[in-house]
């Protein structure tokens, strides 16, 4: 599996954001998604971790500061903006760049 974790921003900082960001994916990721959340907070993620584990989703303080620090590069105004939340999910992974969608 794959692991994705998220951050969420203060909704202060949704003001900074008019549209979606979306990055050119390349062959690991599609990259971290910049966008609002229904609440009015700012969303940053995911990461893309692989591992072996399927039941371990923990967030892990040293990546999300990776990806704070990579939204404050993309968003210089998030720079000291409160983070509100953060969480991880897994979800699967192949070496296949399409999704795959099939009757089980």
């Amino acid at each position: 599996p794959r692991k994705g974790q998220f951050v969420v921003f203060d909704k202060a900082a949704a003001a900074l954001l008019r549209h979606i960001l979306l990055p050119v994916p390349n062959e690991r990721t599609k990259g971290v998604v910049f966008t609002r959340t229904v609440f009015g907070n700012l969303l940053a993620g995911p990461t893309a971790e692989e591992q072996d584990d399927r039941e371990q989703a923990r967030v892990d303080s040293d990546t999300l500061q990776r990806l704070i620090d990579a939204a404050v590069e993309r968003i210089p105004g998030l720079r000291g903006m409160p983070v509100t939340a953060t969480y991880a999910g897994l979800r699967p992974a192949s070496e296949k760049k399409e999704y795959r969608i099939r009757q089980v």
